[in-house]
Parts: structure tokens; sequence; C-alpha cells
């Protein structure tokens, strides 16, 4: 079987949510080397990805936010193979490749009907926190491990967290996420004239590391004159006590709170700053980035070093004083001393940093696609 001949089924729990771009980068990467893609997933945000010929197949039924909530999950797990079972048959696919642990459980059985392998995704939530949050993951992964013929990871932090939990090491590989080939945004152009300007954007969850960054620049900010820090996302409440964190520390005045950034914005709304901050942690229900967050990609891509911590496969993505500068977790000291280090560089020790970290995602990492040959 040549690869232009694989159809390889994408099943989501959600698909078009715009934090996940990812995820529809992905599908990219896979057709354009000929694996045409297609999609199953129980919800559905039309219109927040482009148009693309692949076909989704989506069913509302299945949806987890709804009053009945637990009677239609427990109802979808029934249904899902029957309903499908037949449209998708209908399109000759010959593998389904689920993305996050609990939708590989839950498509575990229409995999099974339709006769064709299981490949299922790990990304961060799904290692460490879903079973800690409920238990019932825990034999429910047992199961989805017997089951699947193959499980990634983004890395070799991701590999294992998947070996702790129980699963065969021969089932284990892994699919580095990236930026797509050729799509870099322009790094070189010359940044606006001013103080040194932090920048993350974010999700405003724990993981995330706000906070730490909102300390570190407090910290260092008496030794920056005219810095300046913007934090970007989605977030509600988690949101607002950032600023009134803000506001606590003194820095009101120099720190920035915005809205999610549209991908489709993002390229060039990274190149007004001089570096990205992304304190990523664990968190107190265990939920982590589990390999490595996207955004660092883009930043990186688009000549932003970075300041970040040794957290799970972060480290395997950016060299400590090669692509940025990586501080323990939780330690708003350590990096308040990165952020003093890029304010004291010369323009010319700046450019080395940019040029290397995006030299090391424009090399190294790439989206790619998973090669399936030796699972169908």
């Amino acid at each position: 079987m040549t690869k232009s001949q694989v159809r390889v089924l994408h099943a989501f729990n959600l698909y078009g949510n715009p934090s996940e771009i990812w995820g529809f980068r992905l599908l990219e990467a896979f057709e354009s080397v000929g694996v045409a893609p297609g999609v199953v997933t129980t919800q559905y945000w039309p219109g927040n990805f482009p148009d693309k010929s692949w076909p989704i197949y989506h069913l509302p039924l299945l949806s987890d936010y709804h009053p009945q909530a637990r009677l239609r999950r427990q109802l979808s797990y029934l249904l899902t193979p029957r309903l499908l079972v037949a449209p998708l048959r209908a399109g000759d696919w010959h593998l389904l490749h689920a993305h996050f642990g609990p939708a590989g459980w839950r498509f575990a059985p229409l995999a099974e009907r339709l006769g064709i392998p299981l490949v299922v995704s790990f990304y961060g939530t799904d290692y460490q926190a879903l079973p800690f949050r409920r238990p019932i993951w825990r034999r429910r992964y047992a199961d989805l491990f017997r089951r699947a013929a193959c499980l990634l990871a983004e890395g070799p932090h991701g590999v294992g967290l998947l070996q702790d939990m129980g699963c065969p090491s021969e089932k284990i590989h892994i699919q580095r996420l990236g930026v797509q080939p050729g799509e870099a945004p322009d790094w070189d152009a010359p940044r606006p004239p001013g103080g040194l300007r932090l920048v993350q954007v974010a999700s405003f969850v724990e993981k995330k590391g706000q906070e730490d960054a909102l300390r570190a620049f407090a910290l260092a900010l008496p030794d920056c004159p005219g810095a300046t820090l913007t934090l970007a996302g989605d977030g509600g409440a988690r949101r607002r006590g950032m600023a009134d964190l803000a506001r606590g520390l003194g820095v009101q005045d120099q720190v920035f709170i915005q809205d999610f950034i549209p991908h489709s914005q993002l390229r060039r709304y990274l190149t007004r700053f001089d570096v990205f901050i992304h304190p990523s942690r664990t968190a107190r229900d265990l939920d982590s980035e589990g390999g490595i967050p996207t955004i660092l990609f883009e930043a990186m891509a688009a000549g932003l070093p970075v300041i970040s911590t040794r957290h799970c496969d972060i480290p395997a993505l950016i060299e400590h004083g090669r692509h940025g500068f990586l501080a323990p977790e939780r330690d708003p000291a350590a990096l308040s001393a990165a952020i003093r280090q890029f304010h004291q560089m010369t323009d010319s020790e700046r450019l080395v940093l940019r040029k290397a970290a995006r030299a090391q995602v424009t090399e190294n990492y790439c989206f790619n696609a998973f090669n399936y040959s030796n699972i169908i």
C-alpha cells in the first residue's frame, strides 16, 4: 500500500477549538505527504479553521456540555460505534487515529467494528490529571493500552508517563508537533524601540504559570526600567485574578492583559515583542503540558527567545543559554534573573539567541506525519 492510498480517520472529542489549531495543522501535515485525513468528532465548532476538503463526521448527540451530560456520555459510549460504522465503512478508512486519551477510549469500539487499527496520541491533561480527578480512567486506560495498536507521545517525558501508567513500551512511539515547513513568519523585522517587551500567549490555567511570570516581572522591574509584560489568552475568572495580582504587586501600569489572539493574527502579533515567557508548571491536580506547549514553536519561529521552565519536554526544545533560559518550576526568583539577563544584553547578543531559537524550530520541529506503514 502506497502513502497516497492511506486513508486515516482522526477522532477528536472536540474539533474546531481555536486554541487547538495544532490539530488542524497536524492534519495538513498528513495531507501534504499524501495521507488522506478525515475527522470524526463529538463536538464541532465550524468556521474556526480554514475550510478543507477532508470529510467531517459530527455527532452532536455526544456533547459532554449538557444538563444531562452524564446520561449522554453513557449513551454515547454505546451508540458511537453503531451510528458511525455504516457511513465510515463506506469511506474505506484504513486506520483510526484518536487525539487525547479519552477520545482513544471512546472511539476504540468504533475502530474494532470497522476492523481497523487504533492509534492514540496523548498530549497533557490526559496523562496524569484526568486519572487523578476521576480514578475510573485508570481502569479505562489499562483497557485502552490493551486495545490500541500504538500510543504516541510528543517526547521522552510523555513516553515515560505512558510507561508509568502501564502501557507496553513496544507500543509507544514519538510524534513531534511543530510548525508547518516553509510557513515560519519573517523573524528579522526590527523590533520597535523601547524597553524589554515580554509576552505570554496561553489560556489562563494553572499549568501555564502566568502567576509566576507576573511575580518574576515584579521582582525584575526595578532593575529593568521601561520593561513591559503582556499576557494574552482566554480564561475568565483566572484572567481577572491575574489583573488583581498585577495591582497587588504594583505593576499594573507595566502589565497588559489581552484576549485570546487568533492564530491568523499570531505571527504578526509576536513581532511586537522581544522575549516570550512561558513558565509552565505542574498544577495541583497534576495537569501538565505533557510534551511541549505548541505556542513555543510559534514564538521561536517568529524569532523570539524564550524564558521557560524545566517542565515535561520543554528542555528537549530549549537549550539553556542557547535558545533562551530555563528555570525550575514555580521559581519566580530564577525567572526574574533571566528577565534581568535579557534586559542587560546588547542587541547583537539578543540577535544570536533569536537566530538560534528560530533555527531550532524550523530545522528540527516541523510538523511531520507519523509513518503508519508498520501498523496498517
